[in-house]
């Protein structure tokens, strides 16, 4: 990808140290060579572990508070935008009216083609990713494009913000441990970096600036890679990069997590909030050879109301192997959805199977979105299938699910238990004699006067009584050990006999034990 002004890599690092000043770095050793990759950044020496390879400012890194008042002539009103379309629309006005902006040292180290994200690409080959998981994202991306040329209609035209945004998209990275919240952005110098999944490579902050600091060591000829963040999968890297990941056994597809139903499912979804599962991230990692992250999280939410106690919950909670004996129900309902929603994605991609007919016969070019598009589709239907087979055969190794057993505890079966209330012999004299079977009166009092007194029927506190045991007989072993003994004190039973520490730890949601995620 030719630069705006050369592929030197004097001239481009030497534009970057320019727009960073005196306060900014790039190490010496680094160089722009062509690569596996493309153009990317070799280092000419040695680097050791946690050396800073670059130092950007915190103002000449775009992201949120942007210098608008280097494109003066861009008078339109930006009120409304997110921070990805003011971004673009950023770069959009530094290309047509920053000529004479620091910022425009930035802009020609960008290539002067499109990039090769979705964005940029034509109807046709966005329609060949139908029935994948990319097609939504990438349909998304091009109506926020396409809202953003309809309101700057009058300053931009359309290809100028598509080119903001093909770029944006394919060189934004996300930070992650220079602050407490992830954010994505564009850094100068970094974004030459080409992906690896496995790179060791961090970010941190100092001062006002931010460091990218090695996280190994380089050998001379090295090429030096980011992970973008991490966590990226073909779909995220093919919607916003226009590229897959080498090595297909680093690829995994995304499925999200069902909603808890029945009971206790609102504690559920507490318990995985508790322990860092936020709504957001509720997702299971379908990875090659048919394994799944998260299952674990699946297990939990299919928990029965017998299963549902703290001696299954807490393993499940801290990532622990459970015997499948123990979570039976749960195992075969988590894996009958797993076998359905898998079996559904899959029947999905195939029903949008392009015809051969539609796909060119001698794709040319630098980028070949038809070509990258069918090693796409290959891949998820793989994953999708070997979920599915992975699935079944647990169903298979599953004993049969034991009929349930009978309710020990009922509320009917409490209320007839307990004892008649004795009258009295104040309240009989107050009333007189009664025959068998006719009711006997009883002589009302205000309840001020009663709570005045301090006095208190007995009446009263057996209702509650019955209230609280029948709650603690509904959620059975979920609750926590006072909940029941305080029950069975108001019945004058024995309590429960549940392990003390254990519903401790149930209560307060307890937080993973250990970083293993399925049994």
């Amino acid at each position: 990808m030719p630069s705006w002004l050369a592929e030197d890599n004097y001239d481009i690092f030497t534009l970057l140290r320019g727009l960073f000043g005196p306060r900014g770095f790039i190490d010496p050793r680094l160089r722009l060579h062509a690569t596996a990759h493309g153009r990317g950044v070799v280092a000419s020496g040695t680097l050791k572990k946690h050396e800073v390879l670059f130092q950007v400012p915190l103002k000449f890194m775009l992201r949120r508070k942007l210098p608008w008042s280097e494109v003066p002539l861009f008078k339109a009103s930006r009120k409304g935008l997110s921070e990805d379309d003011e971004i673009i629309l950023f770069l959009a006005a530094l290309r047509k009216f920053g000529i004479y902006s620091e910022w425009y040292r930035y802009l020609r180290t960008l290539p002067l083609e499109k990039g090769s994200s979705p964005v940029a690409w034509k109807p046709q080959e966005v329609r060949a990713l139908r029935g994948t998981p990319a097609h939504g994202e990438a349909r998304r991306l091009r109506r926020q494009l396409s809202a953003l040329c309809e309101r700057f209609a009058r300053d931009f035209a359309c290809e100028e913000l598509r080119w903001a945004a093909s770029h944006y998209w394919s060189r934004a990275v996300a930070v992650a441990g220079a602050t407490p919240k992830p954010f994505r952005a564009l850094i100068p110098g970094v974004d030459l970096l080409n992906f690896d999944p496995r790179s060791p490579n961090y970010v941190r902050t100092a001062g006002k600036s931010i460091v990218y600091v090695a996280g190994k060591d380089f050998a001379a000829g090295e090429e030096i890679c980011d992970s973008y963040g991490g966590g990226k999968n073909d779909t995220n890297l093919l919607v916003h990069y226009g590229f897959l990941v080498e090595d297909p056994t680093e690829s995994f597809i995304e499925l999200p997590l069902p909603e808890a139903t029945g009971e206790h499912s609102q504690l559920k979804h507490t318990m995985l909030m508790a322990t860092g599962t936020s709504k957001a991230r509720q997702r299971l990692k379908v990875r090659p050879g048919g394994d799944v992250e998260g299952v674990s999280a699946l297990r939990l939410l299919q928990l029965s109301g017998e299963e549902f106690s703290s001696y299954n919950v807490l393993p499940l909670l801290s990532r622990s192997p459970v015997p499948a004996a123990r979570v039976l129900r749960a195992e075969v309902t988590a894996m009958s959805w797993l076998l359905e929603s898998c079996g559904a994605q899959a029947a999905e991609l195939r029903k949008h199977e392009p015809a051969r007919a539609q796909l060119p016969a001698k794709p040319g070019g630098p980028f070949e979105p038809f070509r990258l598009v069918a090693e796409y589709r290959a891949r998820v239907a793989k994953l999708w299938s070997e979920c599915m087979e992975e699935a079944a055969r647990r169903l298979e190794l599953l004993p049969p699910v034991p009929p349930l057993p009978p309710p020990t505890l009922q509320r009917a079966d409490i209320v007839d238990a307990l004892p008649p209330t004795p009258i009295s012999d104040r309240e009989e004299a107050q009333c007189g004699a009664t025959e068998p079977g006719e009711q006997v009166p009883v002589a009302k009092t205000p309840r001020a006067s009663r709570r005045r007194r301090g006095a208190s029927t007995k009446q009263k506190w057996r209702r509650e009584a019955v209230r609280l045991s029948a709650a603690a007989a509904r959620c059975g072993r979920a609750c926590p050990m006072w909940l029941h003994k305080l029950a069975a004190t108001a019945l004058g039973e024995e309590p429960w006999p549940l392990p003390g520490p254990l519903e401790r730890r149930l209560a307060g949601f307890a937080p993973p034990l250990r970083s293993e995620w399925d049994p």
